[in-house]
């Protein structure tokens, strides 16, 4: 078994990509460009993980790579590969698991692999929408979201770590602007036992999730903060100005959902002129004095909204 002192870190990562056709078993990874900036190799770093761009023949694809042995990964993947099949989670990308991916030493590690998804982060295209006053594209895109969320819940398939960075906006050849989820680490699908070591951000998470709450409901609450957010931005795009605060967050951060029902964020929702973002934050602020699984969608939670 491959220990944690077998395997390679981020700098060596970096490393082998120098020359990946000589540490590559995969064929096709075999004749991968990886891409560069000034002559260095790019990477995207995730908590549990590293991503680099490769191109191989015509299409970009993303190659990432677990910084430590992840036994339960395979399974979680190959899972994930198999409803994805089934084609009803457009939000999603199907991911390739290759188990001997990567040669390392006397070592074997694996690798996954998706199409590459261009795109930016949607709290990013949020302050862009803000900055032009566009309250008609940010009520489209909190439409996108509500739609995003069921067809997903419908696949039978939950994230497990929604937050602003791993939702791509990505523009389509006719214009229409596409909503992508990336990150699949703590991914759910039927079938899957175990659960996440990780509970996600503070901005996105009820404050008394743990990592028992993992399952087919996990991305409700989070979806609830999302949808909140842009629902009351395309009403009042100030608030965006007021309460949006860094990467990876929408209008709360963890101090917000820790301190509610008190805090500036919540005073301005509750008297927000518009009906459906005043019941919307009553429906989350009841839901942070119970349980992170106490609705089973943000549909459900978000009643007759």
């Amino acid at each position: 078994m491959t220990t944690t002192t077998d395997w390679p870190d981020r700098a060596r990562f970096m490393e082998l990509m120098q020359a990946p056709g000589r540490h590559f078993i995969d064929e096709t990874l075999r004749t991968a460009a990886i891409v560069r900036k000034g002559g260095r190799v790019l990477s995207w770093n995730g908590q549990r993980t590293i991503v680099f761009r490769a191109r191989i023949g015509a299409e970009d694809v993303a190659v990432r790579f677990p910084l430590r042995p992840d036994l339960a990964a395979q399974a979680r993947y190959v899972a994930l590969e198999r409803q994805l099949a089934k084609g009803a989670a457009p939000s999603l990308v199907p991911a390739r698991w290759i188990h001997d991916g990567l040669v390392y030493g006397t070592t074997r590690l694996p690798v996954m692999t998706m199409a590459w998804i261009e795109g930016r982060s949607i709290d990013r295209h949020v302050d862009d929408l803000v900055d032009a006053d566009d309250r008609a594209a940010l009520s489209a895109l909190a439409n996108s979201w509500w739609q995003c969320c069921g067809l997903l819940q419908r696949a039978g398939i939950a994230h497990g770590d929604i937050h602003a960075g791993n939702v791509l906006v990505r523009r389509l050849p006719t214009g229409v602007d596409e909503l992508m989820l990336i990150d699949y680490d703590s991914v759910w699908v039927p079938g899957l036992s175990g659960g996440s070591i990780e509970i996600g951000i503070p901005a996105f998470q009820h404050p008394s999730r743990r990592s028992e709450h993992w399952g087919e409901h996990m991305d409700a609450f989070p979806n609830m903060i999302m949808y909140l957010s842009l629902v009351a931005v395309a009403h009042d795009p100030t608030l965006w100005t007021r309460f949006h605060r860094g990467d990876d967050a929408m209008l709360f951060d963890g101090v917000a959902l820790n301190s509610a029902p008190d805090g500036q964020i919540w005073s301005a929702l509750r008297q927000c002129g518009n009906t459906q973002v005043r019941w919307l934050a009553e429906q989350l602020l009841s839901w942070l004095s119970g349980s992170p699984n106490d609705h089973p969608s943000l549909e459900a939670a978000s009643g007759a909204a």
